[in-house]
C-alpha cells in the first residue's frame, strides 16, 4: 500500500516553543485504506535534538516509524501442518 504524508500541523506552546508536531498519512488500495495521524513529541527525540530542528523530511521518516510501530501486529507462534505426514510450516 502507497501511504502519503497528507498534512504537517506544529503546535506551539505559550512560550513560543513547538511542543509537537502532528502528522497525517492516508494510502489506499483496492477497497481498503489507512488513514492516521501521529504526534511527534520530545520524548520521541534522540537526546539534544528538539522538534524545531526537524526537517519536513525528517518529520515525515519519524512520522511514518510511529505509524509502523503503533501498527505493528504481533502474531503467535503456531505451526500449521498441511494435510501430509512430512510437511509443517512455521508460522511467524
Amino acid at each position: 500500500m502507497d501511504i502519503k504524508l497528507t498534512n504537517i500541523n506544529y503546535r506551539i506552546d505559550s512560550t513560543g516553543n513547538t511542543s509537537e508536531i502532528g502528522t497525517a498519512f492516508s494510502g489506499y488500495v483496492d477497497n481498503d485504506s489507512v488513514n492516521a495521524n501521529m504526534a511527534l513529541r520530545p520524548a520521541d527525540l534522540e537526546d539534544g535534538v528538539t522538534l524545531d530542528d526537524l526537517s519536513r523530511k525528517q518529520i515525515e521518516s519519524l512520522g511514518r516509524k510511529k505509524l509502523a510501530d503503533t501498527v505493528a501486529v504481533e502474531t503467535p507462534d503456531t505451526t500449521v501442518t498441511t494435510g501430509s505426514d512430512d510437511a509443517e510450516v512455521d508460522a511467524k
